[in-house]
């Protein structure tokens, strides 16, 4: 199966793919070098929130350079094959590239961290003033985004001997 076979072409389902994930691997740029980092997040749509210590030197390096790749992924099952070649991953994923900003606004924070709280399937109600103070809360605008699927199992070619 070729990439072109694997690409996701209904926005929906990329979506979904986000909605189910539970890492986000947000790429930036550090020093002119690339940095991956895995992270909790929230989404509402075009928006991937973070939560971070406001002490955190990944804020400097997004304020110096806020364009970022975000990659999510799910549904990993390898797949063996009779040959060594005919092996393969089943996945779903998304790739994403945007803008990040760092939210100051107490109530775009408080947005972010009910985000982030329903993504893994809680809620933001109750949180103190306190607590939406002490945190820094990254928003990253989705510009683009990709998606693939390989959910099949070995490829039929392979079991020829």
């Amino acid at each position: 199966m070729s990439i072109k076979d694997k690409t996701i072409q209904n926005r929906e389902q990329i979506l979904d793919i986000i909605r189910r994930s539970t890492v986000c691997r947000v790429g930036l740029i550090v020093d002119g070098a690339p940095l991956i980092l895995p992270m909790n997040f929230g989404f509402r749509d075009p928006y991937l929130y973070f939560h971070s210590s406001p002490k955190s030197a990944k804020l400097d390096q997004l304020r110096a350079c806020p364009e970022v790749c975000v990659e999510m992924d799910i549904e990993h099952e390898l797949q063996k094959g009779k040959l060594p070649c005919g092996w393969t991953m089943r996945f779903e994923s998304v790739i994403g590239y945007g803008t990040a900003e760092i939210l100051t606004d107490p109530e775009d924070k408080r947005v972010g961290l009910a985000a982030v709280m329903e993504q893994y399937g809680g809620t933001a109600d109750g949180i103190p003033d306190k607590a939406v103070d002490g945190v820094a809360i990254i928003r990253i605008r989705l510009n683009q985004l990709t998606g693939r699927s390989n959910l099949t199992g070995p490829q039929a070619s392979e079991s020829a001997e």
